[in-house]
């Protein structure tokens, strides 16, 4: 067999009539494998239109894809098919995601292997392509293969009487080119094929009678077909599941209706695409989500994610993904949901680095924890499939930690570093304000009319805009870092009104702890945005690193991660360090903190100046300062005494990397803070590091 590119179809789709037609033979068109490709007005490959049946191929079709048994099955002579060409194709470009589903039409039909199959195309109607065989992998770099390497046949139809043949046989799709569209009841007329056992959804069909065909036939893969998907599977797998589960016919249906349901609310409607929308970028896609079972697949792979259809392997693990109806509203199909997720993953994707791996299976979550919610199930599923990441066993251990009235580092504390982690966070702001995830639909729609926006600005500038609420103690109760400028942007709202950090998904009563919150017990951190900072040493000589990242500037970013390094390169500078603070104007404040990240030469005593002079320059070294506090030392702070002119605020095991809180005895009105070091740091050494200071 030969390999081919795939279909280029150049011609657009005009004027579709519709006359019956016979299937006498008349003109030489077909092709063997592969594709023909669509570059005149007619095919471009000669062959033998007999209908007798070519057999030279039927000791490798017997492996794959399976020999149907013409004593058996009725070949059917005339059937007329209906296609909406009328439906709009989405490119993944325009809806701004990885893969979106192709045009591809089933028509519940199958070509006999070997058999010549006859399509007749009325008036104009240009830019279809007949294929026969839906595994389209092509195996030839592979090594050993466990059936030929290209197996499917793809044809362009032209105007009148069309013909194709593959060795093997397959099932049959019509594809059309994307651009075009047509009549939304174009009919075509096929001869010579068969009826293919497909299960398809709201056409009231018998589950009984559809059981005693498939156990019956010889046809050896089918489709089951839901509005929003279609599942390419094997006769022999579906007959399997009739043995092993009394139900499983009866079930289908629902099953595929389930399936509608996914597909329409957690993917469609959560990455805000609407059903005919007349903007591109937000319009459901209108062709289903394939999937397509396999022997074997390119690289041996198990899956193949990287685009539509989805390809898998035959396996009873895949086959339990798709058509188990328990293990799918249970939350228990997350192989298909993973290719499915990445997928729709987001060229521009509203979330960081911190919760991408959570947000990747927010569908699967949402159905598990709808089956949760009615009952169908005792226990949320275990969505993660990494050991360890059980969501029943993290959810608890999340819900204890945000709890904590202390500092926190999300996901850089110890056993917080899990996607199971970072998804109780989602969750509760899903839940917000009885909210039904609603917010995140509209997040997904929004960054798309602002393409230069991404991550955690954008998203909780969104977020406080979209509750008119003040979100900051929500990011810092789970330790999430955040900039000045956002939290000057959450401040234009009231505070956050209620606990919802305490929200349990996985109580009965997943509110019973959200009470309303005391806004009175918020620590306002001042805004530093235009504040200046310098460090120097002894002789008031500039004692930064910033060739080693170490600008002093870091200690305003709000990032823990970042710091401030004293100028190392040929040895320390002399004691005393100091590092100066002009806060530019007069305010009233309660007390500072200070944070190290994950620095080892963290101060050992800390002495806080001001002074009462005004208008100085920041590295004049005869201003005067007067002491106001006194940290000492770093590793016993439980010891404060009145005379350091401070208490401090939390005490936690993180203490020495997040932030520490500390309050004046008595309120200080300053405009200028003087940080002193005057001692060697915590590392026995004249180097300090400082990756957070400000006050509040």
């Amino acid at each position: 067999m030969k390999g081919r590119n795939l279909i280029k179809i150049v011609s657009s789709l005009l004027s579709i009539g519709w006359m019956v037609q016979s299937c006498d033979v008349a003109y030489q068109y077909d092709i063997e494998s592969g594709t023909d490709e669509y570059t005149g007005d007619q095919s471009n490959v000669s062959i033998d239109t007999t209908l007798a049946i070519d057999v030279s191929m039927y000791d490798k079709a017997r492996i794959f894809p399976g020999l149907l048994d013409t004593a058996v099955e009725h070949r059917v002579a005339d059937t007329t098919i209906q296609l909406d060409l009328s439906k709009v194709y989405l490119s993944p470009q325009e809806l701004g995601i990885t893969a979106t589903p192709q045009p591809i039409y089933s028509t519940g039909l199958y070509a006999g292997p070997g058999e010549l199959v006859i399509v007749h195309v009325e008036g104009n109607a240009m830019g279809l392509s007949l294929q026969i065989g839906s595994h389209t992998d092509n195996l030839i770099n592979t090594g050993a293969a466990s059936r030929e390497p290209i197996v499917y046949t793809t044809k362009a139809l032209f105007p009148g009487k069309n013909y194709i043949r593959n060795g093997l046989g397959g099932y049959i799709w019509v594809k059309k080119k994307e651009s075009i569209t047509g009549s939304p009841d174009f009919k075509l007329h096929f001869c010579n094929v068969y009826k293919a056992p497909d299960y398809v959804v709201g056409t009231d069909m018998d589950h009984t009678v559809w059981a005693n065909e498939i156990r019956n036939t010889t046809i050896p893969w089918l489709e089951l077909r839901g509005e929003h998907v279609a599942f390419s599977v094997s006769r022999a797998r579906i007959a399997s599941k009739l043995l092993d589960d009394p139900n499983y016919a009866a079930n289908m249906e629902e099953l595929l209706q389930t399936w509608d349901h996914i597909m329409k609310n957690y993917y469609y409607g959560y990455y805000g695409l609407e059903e005919g929308n007349g903007d591109r970028r937000f319009r459901m896609p209108e062709f289903p989500e394939r999937v397509v079972m396999d022997v074997q697949l390119e690289d041996n792979v198990y899956m193949r994610w990287t685009g539509q259809p989805i390809a898998t392997l035959n396996t009873n693990v895949m086959m339990n993904d798709l058509t188990d109806f328990q293990a799918l509203i249970s939350g228990n199909s997350p192989n298909i949901f993973t290719a499915m997720g990445n997928n729709y993953a987001m060229v521009r994707s509203p979330w960081w680095s911190q919760m991408q791996g959570a947000a990747n299976v927010i569908p699967l979550y949402r159905l598990a924890e709808q089956g949760f919610k009615d009952g169908l199930t005792n226990r949320m599923s275990d969505i993660f499939p990494a050991a360890g990441e059980g969501i029943n066993e993290l959810f608890p251990a999340a819900l204890s930690y945000a709890a904590a009235d202390s500092s926190k580092w999300f996901r850089s504390d110890a056993e917080t570093d899990y996607d199971a982690f970072a998804l109780l966070p989602i969750i509760q702001l899903a839940n917000y304000n009885d909210d039904n995830w609603s917010f995140y639909e509209h997040l997904n729609t929004t960054i798309k009319e602002k393409p230069l926006s991404s991550g955690l600005n954008f998203f909780f500038s969104e977020l406080c805009a979209y509750f008119s609420q003040d979100f900051s103690p929500f990011f810092d109760r789970w330790g999430i870092d955040l900039s000045d400028q956002m939290r000057a942007i959450g401040r234009n709202y009231p505070l956050l009104d209620e606990t919802i950090w305490l929200y349990d998904p996985l109580s009965s009563n997943p509110k019973a702890n959200v009470v309303s919150y005391n806004t009175a017990d918020y620590l306002y951190r001042h805004i530093r945005t235009d504040w200046d900072v310098r460090s120097f040493d002894a002789h008031y000589v500039d004692n930064e690193q910033v060739d080693d990242a170490g600008s002093i500037s870091y200690i305003l970013d709000g990032l823990k991660s970042s710091r401030w390094h004293s100028w190392w390169q040929g040895g320390p500078r002399p004691l005393p360090h100091y590092i100066v603070v002009d806060m530019k104007n007069k305010m009233d404040i309660n007390g500072f903190y200070i944070a190290n990240g994950d620095r080892e030469y963290r101060a050992s005593r800390m002495i806080i100046q001001t002074t009462n002079e005004e208008n100085i320059n920041l590295d004049d070294i005869n201003v005067e300062w007067q002491n106001i506090a006194e940290l000492r030392p770093a590793d016993d702070m439980h010891n404060y005494s009145p005379a350091d002119g401070i208490k401090p605020y939390d005490e936690h095991p993180g203490r020495y990397r997040n932030e520490r809180y500390f309050e004046f005895l008595q309120k200080q009105n300053v405009r200028y803070l003087r940080i002193v070091l005057p001692e060697p740091s915590t590392a026995n050494s004249d180097l300090h590091t400082m990756a957070e200071f400000g006050t509040f």
